[in-house]
């Protein structure tokens, strides 16, 4: 029986109602009564926050309790009895502690600013720990029965003396250490049944609603990890929002900048600013006469993040352009100065004024700033301040002398640095040539996407590129690996670096440099990393290929004789040429079929999470990895495998060996049989089939010369026709733009209408064959009536939607 149901009435929900019902029911009523949905109801909010205070009683178990027994649906102004008051200040012997809960789950989720904005919904699946089934948390046998724990006679806690200041001590409860807190002990402990939890997968739903905002936390009551003796924990998730790349926020407010050229500054603009983050586009009119000054901010009321009634605000900072520093030389300077407010006149030359011309130079210190020293407050210091120094300022520095050779010669700061840079590659080129001879490592050149790498990443990074051993790769000795580490590490060192005029604390790549030399140096880590390298190809010829059996199979088993385990890779055997004796042959064949790989796949371990102390995980990950390692070692044994059935397959000698035993058993049974076999003729026979073999290959080798030129021609008549149905579509949308859009006469074309109508002709341009395409063209180049060109064009817009090719409403304009 509980004291009171207010709360309960309000989700609609009965009081003996699951967590699951509470949370479906608060779903429910928050979707149907929330202000958005009820904009004319004054009284929405407000039962709004009622249902939330509710749901929030109601999903603890705790203050759930306090409301069943003691009601009050204010939970926040409800206390205890006083009796409970008195018993807690005086440590009431005969209550036990309260009932522990386990410790909630804080997640990290990341949203951007368009979820914020607009509310996301995510069903998800997590991991969490349950309490055993089969022991319920006892980690007993099956069947085993629990008896009473003697040292608190069952009450799970016992006594414990407590000093709480001089003379004043205490006796408060504490947690059983023979029961651990459980009041009742089990004999017969499990081996295999722990007092653990299992790993369980559970389907959870997160609901973001529009309006929330950046480290908000929603919690999911209930549906964290399960502890033996506790309630469950939560699961709470924290949200975090990722930066955008057009808005910046400030609490419910947005801010954007914007670019405005000095014509829009000063006779007002009519442009679109941005889409917003419901996808919408934002225009912004200033009227005609309506002056933006640099740097001026606008503020567009109810544009910014929703709030439970209404939206925030949306500031738009103005940049202006200036003109750049000569623009005034192409311009009618007694033009502009009409439209121009005038200058003020105490500053003209008056008539008879004695003047003096003086001759400047633009100068980076303009704006220098001089500050002078606080003067002392101590009754020691001076009594007054020393007579003022004029001195002259001069700009010099290398700052200045760069801006001077800006100046100078004209050049922007884009194209100083590219200048600068290209200075420093000459002198680096340079230097690189009067290096001494190297052991073969040579000089590579690097590419940005190179020099880019990240070195926390280095798993995904080609080692032997980082030191420029491509062209080596897993054949570089020790000391080209040495050799190459060093040669890097003197031209990329961030020391290095600053003296060619480069970022010192950019050592990214750097970085990359210590660990490749660190990989390749470790015999272990670089096994590892030949075993993967992606650079090498992998591939086995086809049982089928085409081409002389030898060069294609020789390089190959060349490469795989690297990875011989046991056997030093120069002495596997090779495959060898045509005339190798059948003994050499089949030694190749049986050494291959027993080879032996030390290639292994660690590199492609996953690692456990950073910060990670649950022993299961580690163990989960580490079993993972060898079940990973051993499917791809399989994997890579039976490609071997299929390398060298497919070389015995498609071996001539072999051919050739198979053939003479033939011979021999058909000469043997002849033999027994009396009958002598001609030798020559029998060589013949073997000839005039070679003959009829080669011929064979040889049409068959025509065939295929001749649709390899059949496909190019093919090839290059397809790419005609698409650089021609590009021009025409070019020439047709000019075509409609001439004729401006099809308006009348003294009317302009608005953005919408332009947009549509060159929409519509991609897609009538699209839909046609090449021909038709150039065809249409020609239609409208030999009318010079618009109404004609329009009805070519609706024509061939109607043409499509029969066919079937358009859908039938795509076309607005053109119909």
């Amino acid at each position: 029986m509980v004291a009171e149901t207010e709360l309960y009435d309000l989700l609609g929900i009965s009081p003996n109602a699951s967590q699951s019902d509470i949370r479906k029911a608060y779903r429910k009523q928050a979707i149907s009564c929330h202000p958005d949905k009820n904009p004319n109801d004054p009284a929405a909010s407000d039962k709004f926050q009622k249902i939330s205070n509710a749901y929030e009683v109601l999903s603890d178990e705790t203050s759930r309790e306090s409301y069943d027994n003691f009601g009050t649906a204010d939970n926040s102004h409800a206390g205890p009895p006083m009796d409970d008051f008195m018993n807690s200040f005086f440590f009431d012997l005969n209550r036990p502690p309260p009932a522990p809960k386990a410790k909630d789950q804080v997640v990290d989720f990341d949203v951007t600013l368009e979820d914020l904005y607009n509310g996301k919904s995510v069903h998800f699946a997590i991991e969490k720990d349950v309490i055993c089934k089969l022991c319920s948390g006892s980690g007993g046998k099956k069947g085993a029965k629990p008896q009473t724990c003697g040292r608190c006679s069952g009450k799970g806690h016992v006594l414990s003396s407590r000093q709480l200041g001089p003379g004043l001590i205490a006796q408060m409860p504490t947690p059983c250490p023979a029961c651990e807190g459980e009041g009742v002990k089990i004999k017969d402990k499990s081996k295999y049944v722990l007092r653990t939890t299992l790993s369980s997968i559970s389907l959870e739903f997160l609901g973001v609603e529009s309006g929330m905002v950046d480290g908000q936390r929603i919690r999911l009551q209930g549906e964290g990890d399960e502890v033996p003796g506790a309630k469950p924990a939560s699961l709470v998730f924290r949200l975090r929002t990722k930066k955008h790349d057009t808005f910046r926020v400030s609490g419910y407010d947005l801010a954007i900048n914007i670019k405005l050229t000095l014509l829009e500054a000063l006779s007002g603009f009519e442009k679109i600013i941005c889409h917003h983050l419901d996808g919408r586009t934002v225009k912004v009119s200033v009227p005609q006469g309506r002056v933006i000054q640099p740097n001026e901010t606008l503020c567009l009321r109810d544009q910014g993040m929703p709030l439970s009634r209404g939206f925030g605000d949306l500031y738009v900072q103005c940049e202006v352009e200036m003109p750049s520093g000569y623009w005034m030389k192409l311009q009618d300077r007694n033009a502009l100065a009409k439209l121009l407010p005038n200058p003020d006149p105490k500053n003209a030359i008056q008539e008879g004024e004695k003047t003096e011309n003086v001759k400047y130079e633009t100068s980076s210190m303009s704006n220098l700033e001089i500050s002078l020293p606080v003067a002392s407050t101590s009754s020691e210091g001076a009594k007054s301040l020393s007579k003022p120094v004029t001195r002259k300022l001069v700009p010099v520095g290398g700052a200045y002398a760069a801006h001077a050779s800006r100046q100078a010669n004209g050049r922007s700061f884009d194209e100083d640095d590219a200048l600068i840079r290209a200075e420093n590659e000459k002198r680096a080129e340079e230097e690189r040539r009067n290096q001494p001879e190297d052991d073969g490592v040579g000089e590579e050149p690097e590419s940005k996407e190179l020099l880019a790498s990240d070195p926390k990443n280095y798993k995904a990074l080609d080692m032997y590129a980082i030191l420029g051993l491509s062209n080596l790769r897993y054949k570089a000795t020790p000391d080209q690996i040495r050799l190459a580490h060093k040669k890097k590490i003197l031209r990329h060192h961030p020391d290095k670096k600053a003296g060619r005029g480069g970022d010192a604390n950019d050592d990214s790549f750097f970085k990359c440099v210590a660990k490749a030399l660190e990989i390749l140096d470790n015999p272990e880590r670089r096994r590892q990393f030949d075993s993967i390298d992606e650079s090498i190809d992998d591939k086995i010829p086809d049982v089928k290929f085409k081409g002389d059996f030898f060069a294609v199979y020789g390089p190959v088993f060349d490469r795989e004789a690297r990875f011989s385990d046991g056997v030093h890779p120069d002495q596997v055997p090779r495959l060898g040429g045509a005339d190798a004796p059948r003994d050499q042959v089949e030694e190749f064949y049986n050494a291959w079929y027993n080879f032996n790989s030390w290639r292994s796949f660690e590199w492609y371990d996953k690692e456990v999470n950073e910060g990670s102390e649950n022993r299961d995980d580690k163990r989960y990950t580490e079993k993972k990895n060898k079940s990973d390692r051993a499917q791809r070692k399989k994997e890579d044994n039976a490609r071997v495998r299929t390398l060298v059935d497919n070389a015995l397959a498609a071996d001539p000698r072999m051919k050739k060996f198979r053939q003479e035993d033939k011979a021999a058993r058909e000469a043997k049974k002849n033999k027994a049989k009396g009958i002598v076999s001609d030798p020559k003729k029998a060589q013949e026979e073997a000839a005039l089939k070679a003959a009829q073999e080669a011929a064979a290959k040889e049409e068959q080798a025509k065939k295929d010369a001749e649709n390899k030129a059949s496909k190019a021609t093919d090839k290059k008549a397809k790419e005609a026709a698409r650089k021609n149905l590009s021009k025409a579509k070019k020439a047709i949308k000019q075509i409609v733009t001439d004729a401006n859009y099809f308006q009348a006469p003294g009317s302009t074309a608005s953005a919408n209408v332009i947009e549509n109508q060159l929409n519509e002709l991609d897609l009538i341009a699209n839909g046609l064959e090449p021909e038709e395409t150039s065809e249409l063209k020609k239609t409208l180049d030999a009318t010079k009536d618009n109404e004609a060109k329009r009805a070519a064009i609706t024509n061939a817009a109607k043409k499509l939607v029969e066919v079937g090719k358009v859908e039938n409403g795509r076309f607005q304009q053109y119909i």
